[in-house]
């Protein structure tokens, strides 16, 4: 099979907007570019964009580029009639984490630069220091979207939480605030498990048994008994998200009428028959 044709249009540098960047002006590192990595995950509340480029003009020494910039990156891929995949500064907010890998020669250097939501910078300053009560989805909510949390003007899909929960921050930051809520979550009576992560399009506050709407996803259920009148029942839930299956599992305790059940954990594979490999555990 022939492979798609990719071609980076756009690549600069944009300093921010509180001129904390060692940036006057934007700066065209498109030339330079040789290889991009771009991450989201179900396991995370921030995408990721690596971007490996030669400096031929010493960029990074001679202004000092070390972080604090944003990055607009306009790619081309496909065949025929080319797609655009745009991350844009203005809208994603993609804020240069570190400069790693940096290799100097006699003319040039190389070096890879890691860019992370700028959400994430505020999640590490920002700190929950009230109580909150109500629906759980309405808490994630003021969480994401209140100027003394995190007050990200991102899009926002989430689902209706079935219960309410009250706590205190405990002066923990937000992202992980809402993680810890998420196996709290129901979205029915016997029903929890929500997942917190951000995409392209924003951030996601979703039960995880929604996706298997999905066209393409599948359903499993095993039971494994013991002594008779107590077994535990492992639910897989196989997403089908783009090229990759995500296998969702849940698991269920019943003894003596006493029920007891949560999120056990996530595995990652190509396809169903694949070996697998765990990712990530959330209880």
């Amino acid at each position: 099979m022939a492979e798609s044709k990719l071609f980076v249009k756009k690549c600069v540098l944009v300093p921010d907007e509180g001129k904390q960047s060692s940036l006057k002006e934007p700066q065209n590192i498109t030339a330079g570019v040789v290889n991009i990595d771009y991450f989201e995950s179900l396991l995370s509340p921030t995408i990721e964009l690596k971007v490996t480029f030669v400096d031929v003009d010493q960029l990074l020494g001679r202004l000092g580029v070390t972080g604090g910039e944003y990055i607009d990156l306009t790619i081309l891929y496909g065949d025929g009639d080319q797609t655009e995949f745009k991350i844009r500064a203005e809208d994603h907010k993609l804020i240069l984490n570190s400069v790693r890998d940096l290799v100097t020669d006699f003319n040039k250097q190389v070096a890879t630069l890691e860019f992370v939501s700028v959400e994430q910078y505020v999640n590490q300053t920002a700190r929950v220091n009230q109580k909150y009560t109500g629906n759980i989805t309405e808490t994630v909510k003021k969480l994401l979207k209140d100027p003394t949390a995190i007050g990200t003007k991102k899009n926002l899909e989430s689902d209706e939480a079935a219960n309410s929960y009250s706590f205190v921050g405990n002066l923990n930051h937000p992202f992980e605030t809402v993680q810890w809520l998420c196996p709290k979550t129901q979205a029915s009576k016997d029903s929890f498990g929500f997942l917190f992560y951000e995409t392209f399009d924003g951030y996601n506050f979703k039960y995880y048994k929604s996706l298997i709407l999905i066209k393409g996803s599948i359903y499993l259920e095993k039971q494994i008994f013991y002594n008779g009148n107590q077994f535990i029942k492992m639910v897989y839930y196989c997403i089908w998200l783009e090229r990759t299956y995500v296998c969702v599992i849940r698991w269920e305790i019943n003894q003596n009428y006493w029920n007891i059940s949560g999120f056990c954990g996530f595995i990652i594979c190509n396809t169903v028959a694949n070996q697998a490999r765990t990712i990530g555990v959330s209880i």
